[in-house]
């Protein structure tokens, strides 16, 4: 899966919700600076936003980003948690000042250290506006669900 891409895009909802919505293709398509094709795609699962465009559909169908992705609101996954705000792996890293391959993509495939420093932990924390517990609960819950 590309590094930008949504893990356990919800595409059935998006069509639902725009339906609910009494918006065309073409209208949602237009609200997220998108082409009517991109939103058909998003909708019919040929293809899957990325986290930004994903929080930007998630504004404009006027619910949580949570609703259009597989994930748990109450027990996160790192994934999860910078879905949520709009960034891919590679945003987080740049932002958070960390290794892209050497640490954030390993921590959000759950293939990260077991440990997690806490200087680590306080640099992911104030890039996804989390505590710190949040961000080791998450990074704890990306290492048990990872695919094997």
């Amino acid at each position: 899966m590309p590094p930008r891409s949504v893990r356990g895009f919800r595409p059935s909802v998006v069509r639902d919700l725009r339906e609910q919505r009494g918006l065309s293709l073409a209208q949602l398509g237009e609200q997220l600076g998108v082409s009517r094709a991109q939103v058909w795609q998003w909708q019919d699962g040929r293809s899957v936003p990325t986290p930004h465009n994903l929080v930007e559909l998630a504004r404009v169908l006027e619910v949580d980003p949570y609703e259009l992705f597989d994930a748990d609101p109450q027990a996160p996954s790192l994934h999860d948690l910078r879905v949520r705000q709009g960034l891919s792996a590679k945003d987080l890293a740049e932002k958070a000042g960390l290794s892209y391959e050497g640490l954030v993509h390993r921590l959000d495939l759950g293939r990260g250290p077991a440990e997690v420093p806490e200087e680590v932990l306080g640099k992911l924390a104030e890039v996804l506006k989390v505590d710190v517990k949040a961000v080791r609960d998450a990074c704890l819950r990306s290492r048990e669900r990872r695919p094997t």
